[in-house]
């Protein structure tokens, strides 16, 4: 049940993929609460979502999946220092984890830290090949960070790494 539960949620088909999900959990396996959770999120039953995931997380808060979820919830939630919290906490798990970095991105340059919306950008758009994009983010973020800010070190870091000399 579980992992058809799984299944049914990366096609889409939430109420099917909670009915599993329950099931799942009806017969013992107790670590459905994340991907409950994830369902209720993309049904927007925000608080069902939230209780959930806090569950998750405090259960397992090395869980950059559960931390990614959380900081989703918690912006739909309109708590957006706890959803950035949550989404640099997922970033820090998960280095490599292109949707958090993208969502981070986003949130921070709506909260107004525009050099790490930027940064976080070009993080995704790099881990996904993208590279012209990933420049032009990086490009974006060490011009708008402050001179000698650690975010205008790791995007002069990250041109560096894609070829791009300092002008």
């Amino acid at each position: 049940h579980y992992l058809l539960g799984l299944g049914l949620l990366e096609v889409g088909r939430l109420d099917a993929a909670a009915a599993a999900l329950a099931a799942a959990q009806e017969h013992g396996f107790a670590a459905v609460g994340r991907e409950l959770g994830r369902v209720r999120l993309r049904q927007r039953r925000i608080p069902e979502a939230r209780t959930l995931l806090e569950t998750a997380v405090e259960d397992a808060p090395a869980d950059p999946v559960a931390q990614h979820a959380l900081g989703k919830v918690l912006e739909a939630a309109g708590e957006p220092a706890g959803a950035l919290a949550a989404l640099r906490e997922a970033v820090r798990l998960a280095p490599q984890m292109e949707v958090a970095h993208h969502d981070l991105g986003v949130l921070a340059g709506r909260q107004g830290d525009v050099a790490a919306g930027f940064f976080h950008l070009g993080v995704a758009f790099r881990l996904r090949g993208e590279y012209p994009q990933a420049v032009s983010q990086f490009e974006k973020a060490y011009a708008q960070a402050a001179p000698g800010s650690a975010i205008a070190a790791q995007a002069r870091s990250e041109l560096t790494a894609l070829g791009v000399d300092e002008q």
